[in-house]
């Protein structure tokens, strides 16, 4: 950013932080880095950027100490004296080993993903330690004569890519230095700021970046797979819903057995047999209040005591009543209780 910002941007730009780390704590290293960062590129001007950081935070929790007060500092009583969630125990290589793996997914065998990631990642940081370099260099000939040369590496000194990589690369030592075990979500802030800084390259490495990212990434070999239509229409779906309610008038619970994915909380079907006028019941938090099940077969196999998941384990023992067929590879198998 320009060494003169005016007051204004300042302020937005500090309101905009103390938003991030309302919305989600993982913000704090990345506010933390700009924060000390000003005090050496602003100095005296750092000040409102600190205030308005401040100012936000009150603003964007006010909500919060409403209801704090509101409610006798419930969440406050909950924090201090409530039971504690335990630490996962974490060390400096523990943090390293996890966040290389959220960041590029370095444990994982050598991928088109994993090589084009380690390539940018890489090249952002040989090209912010290069125009450190030619700073230097700058800063130094600038005092005895200004050379052709020492007016091209100004030229093609870019402060703005420099605060900005400067900013990815301190917010990940500082993640690396806290104390606290490196959670996915914590990458979401380094991702951004390298993407911003790879925005800030030169034209001709940028677009090879990028170019090189889309391949990485995207995987061009799979877009067909992109492209293929869904396995059941919502049409379908519906209807095997609508007929589902037909044939089950009592309250109920739904989980779903699919060869696609691994859940089976049927999230899905939940909202189609609440449209079709099923009575559907809860049954991770009221696993008593319903004697029947039904679990919807989606291009999968199911067999009754040998299949398990843990919405056949709250509903607990039962025996298979009725199967419905909707259609090819979807069905669905109404269980109830003894």
């Amino acid at each position: 950013p320009p060494a003169r910002w005016r007051t204004s941007w300042i302020w937005l730009w500090g309101l905009s932080l103390s938003l991030a780390v309302s919305f989600s704590y993982s913000a704090v290293p990345a506010v933390l880095v700009i924060g000390l960062g000003s005090l050496i590129w602003w100095r005296q001007a750092a000040g409102k950027l600190w205030l308005s950081l401040v100012i936000g935070l009150g603003l964007w929790n006010l909500p919060t100490a409403v209801f704090e007060l509101r409610h006798g500092f419930l969440l406050t009583h909950m924090l201090i004296f409530g039971p504690w969630i335990e630490q996962i125990p974490s060390t400096l290589i523990s943090r390293w080993t996890d966040l290389a793996y959220y960041l590029v997914n370095w444990s994982a065998p050598m991928s088109w993903i994993k090589l084009t990631s380690l390539i940018w990642l890489g090249l952002v940081f040989y090209h912010w330690v290069k125009q450190l370099w030619q700073w230097r260099q700058w800063q130094q000939n600038q005092l005895l004569v200004k050379t052709k040369q020492t007016l091209k590496n100004y030229a093609n000194l870019s402060p703005l890519f420099i605060w900005t990589a400067g900013w990815w690369l301190g917010t990940m030592v500082l993640t690396l230095i806290l104390p606290v075990a490196v959670q996915a979500h914590y990458v979401f802030t380094l991702i951004v700021l390298s993407l911003a800084s790879l925005v800030l390259l030169p034209s001709r490495l940028k677009w090879g970046l990028i170019t090189l990212l889309v391949v990485g990434w995207l995987q061009p070999a799979k877009l067909n797979s992109y492209w293929q239509p869904a396995r059941h229409s919502l049409a379908e779906l519906t209807q095997c819903s609508a007929q589902i309610c037909e044939t089950v008038t009592e309250p109920t619970f739904v989980s779903n057995q699919a060869g696609a994915h691994s859940y089976h909380n049927a999230m899905e079907y939940q909202y189609l047999l609440r449209q079709a006028g099923c009575q559907l019941r809860d049954v991770a938090n009221f696993p008593t209040s319903a004697q029947l099940m039904v679990v919807v077969l989606d291009d999968s196999v199911y067999e009754h005591n040998q299949t398990a998941f843990n919405e056949l384990t709250l509903f607990g023992k039962s025996q298979v009543t009725q199967e419905i067929e909707c259609g090819p590879k979807l069905k669905a198998l109404v269980l109830k209780k003894p």
